[in-house]
């Protein structure tokens, strides 16, 4: 069986990373959180595991240019998922 991806609301995901959603938005534009997708005309929706790697690698202590690199990869993967048939 494949692994799940789910799918977090983006007030879920500004609570994950300790922000409000306003700033949740404010860090997606500068790239050091992964953006929403857009998944309804008003609905948005951020991956589960691209939010728990981006709080992994502020534990780690990881520096804010290398958590963009890691969020703009993550960002270009999603193009890359295997949606099976």
């Amino acid at each position: 069986m494949k692994d799940r991806i789910f799918l977090c609301k983006v007030c879920d995901a500004a609570v994950e990373t300790g922000t409000s959603v306003s700033e949740y938005y404010s860090r997606a534009v500068r790239g050091v959180v992964p953006p929403p997708l857009k998944i309804g005309i008003k609905a948005s929706r951020v991956p589960s595991h691209e939010i728990a790697a981006v709080v992994a690698a502020r534990i780690a202590g990881r520096s804010e240019e290398e958590i963009k690199a890691l969020v703009a990869n993550m960002v270009a993967d999603r193009a890359n998922i295997d949606v099976g048939a």
